[in-house]
Formats: structure tokens, C-alpha cells, sequence
């Protein structure tokens, strides 16, 4: 089950960030459908792996925008009464990217929309730190708690941000932590340490494995025995966004089909490095079944 937004985004491709007060002058502008759901929900589909997606739309064109990519990929989801929001977003010639939400329904979270038969029957739930932020004092924390089977967090920004208090009701409910380089040095309250003690302190904390994803390509893996290291060398990266997002799904779908950590690991950060090269924040056709092939072969192995 994965539990997040979907939501349309603005990008305008610049040569370099503003500085701050700066006018920018985009070399590109264009819009696409993104958000935590879509991007984890596409690998899922890609891969042919069982998934229920638990999200929703708002009124407004955005939320007309995100309701046709979602029926055309197969999903009918509930419509919010309030309006959409959209994500802007500034990519530099380097592929790192700035975005800023300005948030709508598309992030509000129901829980009579999940049924105990969906939780019964759902082995792991996949969350973003933007539907808590957003969030919290709903339901969802209540119904993580609740849950009996595997929970994998992904902060997605705003998630570092959250209450202290509610960072370590998540470490107690053992949540595997999928983040960035920059979210584990937060959470580290920015100590001066190196990656490995940054996984391993988190690890500490949750009792349940650690995955830390850089942008260039590579990510770390820390669990009760063992830390191991994966990557694949990323040249002319176009955008970055999602890196972390598409790699947290591929590593869940990879571990759910039997790869061990190593394997799912490389795996992840293969499959996700390909997004990187694109507009798009999901894999195209071609690279879905490159996915699929990839991950028969590791299987067969």
C-alpha cells in the first residue's frame, strides 16, 4: 500500500539558482505529473508488483490535470471538495532541484477510505513525510500504529520537519527510513559524522534497516549485521527529482520479490539512475521493461 500525494508540478529548467531577492529567467518551463504517489505507484505498475495507491484529488484545473494522468494509468481515486495545489519547481543545469508546495486537497488523508480488509491483506506500507506534515493530527499516525506488517518512510522533504514527538512515535513503530544524504544529517541533528554513523544512529533508533540514497548515483544500506554500498555512475544528469522516491519503491519491489539487501540495492539505484536523464520523474516504456528484465535476471541468479 503506498500512502501519497499526487500532484501537479510546474518546472522551469534555469542555468544556475537565484540568489535570493534575484529574478530568474527560465530556459525552459513546462508541467508534469508528480508527487510521492505517482512516482512510487509507477515503479509498482512498471514492475508488475500488487499495489493499492491511497490518495486523492481536489477541484480546480490541477486537480483535472492529475485526475486524467490517473485515469489514464488505470486508477480511479476520490475527489476532494477543496481545491488542488500544484508544486513549482526550479532545476539548475545540473539537474538539482528546488521545489516549493504550495499544498491543496491532494494531500489531505481519510482513513475510512481504507478498509480493514485492504490492511489485512497489505504486507508493507509505503508513506511519505509529506502526508504526516500535512496531516498532523489526523488519523494516519493512529492507523501506522495500528499496522502489523513492514512500514517504510520516506521524510520527502518536509518529513524531517516533523514534531520531535511524532519522529520518535515513528522510530518506536520500527519504520524503515529511506532518505537523503541531507534528511539523515537532519535527523542527526546535523552532527558532524560521517554516512555510516548517520545510518547507523538512525538504525539505533528504529531497529529496522536504514537506506540513505545520494544524488550522484549511489546509496548506503545499514541493517542489524552489515552495511553495504551501491551505485551506478550518473553523468549529464538532467533532473533529480524523485531520485529518492523511485528508489525506495524499486528497493521495496526488489526486496518483495526475494533479491537479498545487496541485490535490491543495486537494483534500486540502477533503475532509479535512469529517471535522471529525463523531464519526467517516472520511467518511460522502454526503461519500464528494462526494469522488469533486470529484475528477472537478479531473481535468476
Amino acid at each position: 500500500m503506498i500512502i501519497g500525494a499526487v500532484t501537479a508540478e510546474q518546472v522551469s529548467r534555469v542555468k544556475e539558482m537565484p540568489k535570493a531577492e534575484e529574478e530568474f529567467h527560465p530556459l525552459q518551463s513546462f508541467s508534469r505529473i508528480s508527487g510521492f504517489g505517482w512516482q512510487t505507484s509507477r515503479v509498482f505498475a512498471a514492475l508488475r508488483t500488487p499495489y493499492v495507491l491511497k490518495t486523492g484529488t481536489g477541484a480546480g484545473v490541477y486537480g483535472d490535470y492529475v485526475r486524467q494522468a490517473l485515469l489514464q494509468a488505470g486508477m480511479t481515486v476520490p475527489q476532494r471538495t477543496g481545491i488542488q495545489g500544484s508544486t513549482y519547481t526550479l532545476v539548475d543545469e545540473n539537474g538539482y532541484a528546488v521545489p516549493m508546495a504550495v499544498p491543496g486537497s491532494e494531500y489531505e488523508f481519510h482513513p475510512e477510505e481504507i478498509t480493514k480488509e485492504e490492511l489485512q491483506e497489505t504486507g508493507t506500507i509505503l508513506f511519505s513525510g509529506m502526508e504526516l506534515a500535512m496531516n498532523e493530527g489526523s488519523e494516519l499516525l493512529h492507523l501506522l500504529k495500528g499496522f502489523g506488517g513492514q512500514l517504510v518512510f520516506c521524510p520527502d522533504g518536509r518529513g524531517v520537519l516533523l514534531d520531535k514527538a511524532v519522529l520518535e512515535q515513528l522510530y518506536q513503530l520500527g519504520v524503515m527510513l529511506h532518505l537523503s544524504e541531507e534528511e539523515a544529517w537532519i535527523l542527526n541533528g546535523r552532527q558532524s559524522i560521517d554516512l555510516v554513523q548517520a545510518a547507523r544512529n538512525l538504525q539505533a533508533k528504529t531497529h529496522a534497516p536504514v537506506v540513505i540514497w545520494l544524488k550522484d548515483g549511489y546509496a548506503l544500506y545499514a541493517d542489524d549485521t552489515q552495511e553495504l554500498t551501491a551505485g551506478i555512475e550518473m553523468s549529464n544528469s538532467r533532473d533529480l527529482s524523485g531520485l529518492g522516491n523511485v528508489q525506495a519503491a524499486a528497493f521495496t519491489a526488489a526486496r518483495n520479490a526475494g533479491l537479498n539487501p545487496s541485490q535490491a540495492l543495486q537494483f534500486a539505484v540502477t533503475t532509479a539512475a535512469w529517471t535522471a536523464g529525463s523531464d519526467e520523474v517516472v520511467w518511460d516504456e522502454n526503461q519500464a521493461e528494462q526494469a522488469r528484465d533486470l529484475l528477472r535476471q537478479m531473481i535468476l541468479k
